[in-house]
């Protein structure tokens, strides 16, 4: 007789309570950076990347100024569309940041 091997979801392996919200807001973090993704122009999908969300804030995270300043121009055109999600209702600015990719050498 042979069992069936389901992937383990680790939200519900999770005992540890505080193990089980880090977690879920790493689960929270990740549905919100698909759905900030799915809502950039097509030429910036997959070049940013969500730093997170604070007091009305959405920081993006790109790897060089051009891409910053294309955010930055197309700030006002993406606020109203990023206001319809759920979690970004209060949202007021986006902020840009800048970190360039870290290539370590194989060893």
């Amino acid at each position: 007789m042979t069992r069936s091997r389901k992937p383990v979801n680790p939200l519900q392996q999770a005992k540890d309570q505080r193990l089980r919200g880090l977690l879920e807001r790493a689960e929270q973090h990740r549905s919100l950076e698909d759905s900030v993704q799915a809502l950039l122009p097509e030429k910036l999908v997959g070049k940013c990347r969500l730093g997170g969300i604070q007091n009305g804030e959405l920081t993006l995270i790109v790897p060089n100024a051009t891409l910053a300043s294309q955010v930055r121009f197309q700030q006002r055109a993406l606020l109203p569309a990023l206001r319809q999600e759920a979690m970004l209702t209060q949202l007021w600015r986006i902020r840009v940041r800048v970190s360039p990719p870290v290539f370590r050498p194989a060893t």
